[in-house]
């Protein structure tokens, strides 16, 4: 099916019945060749509607889920990049909160073996006991620094390592807890990261889209002394 379209102009008449410019020298033109199985190429690329579409809505869909704003603005490929980068940060996320809470219920409980501590003691706590072999140590460090308030009484804070390789070794777990539990920070700090960047980047899309829309032409009817007709307005693209 062969169909005259008009480029470069405005306000150019076309018959319905046949097709043909009725205003010819006044335009040029070029024949678009419409193929049978066009519908194939039009199933892969779908049509956007655009006609509800905003770019706060594309900026806040990907801040929810990274990835719906640009399946919203059509770009799939994107939309597909931003949620795998989400569920692998939530992927590490889980597992180095699991290694960081796993790693503290063990230390807490080497140290009641090897140190005859409490479980549950402040995070400061046990900083301090892995530094020094007991208690009386820890306090004499304080008094000779002069930091009386620091030192710790009573029966609840004692501590006596058994041995300082066991001592050494749960500082050594301890370490090791603390740094997963600050990369878990950090994994968080990717997830809001990964959000704004794929909101900007729905939102941009959007008014992208917006804005070609505005530019583009349309057809309607039209009147003349020539007759009943159809108008094309703007430019094809």
């Amino acid at each position: 099916m062969l169909f005259p379209v008009a480029t470069n102009a405005q306000n150019t008449f076309i018959d319905r019945a046949g097709l043909h410019p009725l205003m010819e020298g006044t335009f040029s033109s070029k024949v678009v060749e419409i193929e049978p199985d066009a519908k194939s190429f039009m199933a892969a690329k779908p049509s956007i509607d655009i006609s509800a579409m905003t770019a706060p809505g594309a900026f806040f869909r990907s801040v929810a889920f990274p990835g719906w704003g640009q399946r919203y603005t059509g770009n799939t490929t994107r939309g597909a990049i931003f949620s795998f980068v989400d569920i692998s940060l939530w992927t590490g996320l889980f597992i180095m909160d699991y290694s960081a809470k796993s790693a503290e219920e063990l230390y807490q409980a080497y140290a009641a073996e090897h140190a005859g501590v409490d479980p549950g003691r402040t995070h400061q706590f046990y900083v301090d006991i892995g530094n020094y072999d007991n208690v009386e140590g820890f306090n004499r460090a304080k008094r000779k620094s002069r930091t009386y308030e620091d030192q710790y009484r009573g029966s609840d804070y004692y501590w006596q390592w058994d041995s300082a390789e066991n001592r050494q070794h749960f500082e050594d777990i301890r370490v090791g807890a603390d740094k997963d539990k600050n990369r878990v920070y950090y994994f968080v700090g990717g997830l809001v990261l990964n959000r704004l960047l794929s909101g900007i980047d729905a939102a941009r899309s959007a008014k992208k889209l917006l804005k070609n829309s505005d530019e583009t032409g349309g057809i309607s009817f039209g009147v003349n002394n020539q007759g009943l007709g159809l108008t094309w307005t703007g430019s094809i693209r």
